[in-house]
């Protein structure tokens, strides 16, 4: 079975959305909230494949793979038989294609509407 890498910025963005519901939410609804992630991150141990490829839906040539797991986008790429590795999360609401690869994904009509 592989383990799991994280990169720092997974952690960071983890951490940082942990104390976020923590102080929107309450601990016990926050805990609850990342007990889903972190099932959700564990499941590629036993499942690596699961996830979506990012080449298979776009023309992009990489070996990236997502999760979407309690509202945000976890990718991660297959390093070898042993090893998975975690490189980005993104909310539902970020433009992730854009943030990744600088392609644009959002009509010019949605980008005035919400001033992105």
């Amino acid at each position: 079975m592989p383990r799991l890498e994280y990169s720092q910025i997974v952690r960071r963005k983890l951490k940082s959305l942990r104390r976020e519901l923590t102080q929107k939410y309450g601990d016990d609804n926050s805990k609850k909230v990342m007990a889903k992630i972190a099932k959700g991150i564990r499941r590629l141990e036993t499942f690596p494949q699961s996830g979506i490829k990012i080449s298979s839906q776009y023309d992009i040539e990489c070996d990236y793979c997502y999760i979407f797991v309690e509202c945000n986008y976890f990718f991660y790429r297959i390093k070898d038989k042993d090893t998975i590795l975690l490189l980005e999360m993104f909310h539902k609401k970020e433009d992730f294609m854009r943030k990744l690869f600088e392609i644009v994904t959002t009509s010019q009509e949605t980008i005035e509407y919400w001033r992105e």
